[in-house]
């Protein structure tokens, strides 16, 4: 993965993690923005959650490799970035 993609990863994340804690978590967002912490954890989670993508899509590439040729392998292969993004939004980003 280049350094760019991955930063790009980091902001999409912590960007759903800022969209996450406003609609469902105000009270939180309003603490952090006032405790000036906000930033600090948008990074954090942005970094934690690029790390956990990055495993899934290396343990989806080994599970494929497993795969004999076929449809279903690069039916597997296409949905595997959709798959791990959701995977890191659900385990990472809304907890």
């Amino acid at each position: 993965m280049t350094e760019r993609t991955r930063e790009q990863l980091e902001g999409r994340f912590a960007s759903a993690r800022q969209n996450y804690l406003i609609t469902r978590k105000p009270n939180e967002f309003a603490r952090m923005t006032k405790a000036g912490e906000l930033k600090e954890h948008l990074e954090l989670i942005g970094k934690e959650a690029a790390d956990h993508y990055e495993i899934l899509m290396a343990q989806i590439r080994e599970t494929a490799e497993t795969m004999p040729e076929s449809r279903e392998r690069q039916a597997y292969l296409s949905q595997m970035s959709h798959a791990a993004g959701e995977l890191t939004l659900a385990d990472i980003v809304h907890f």
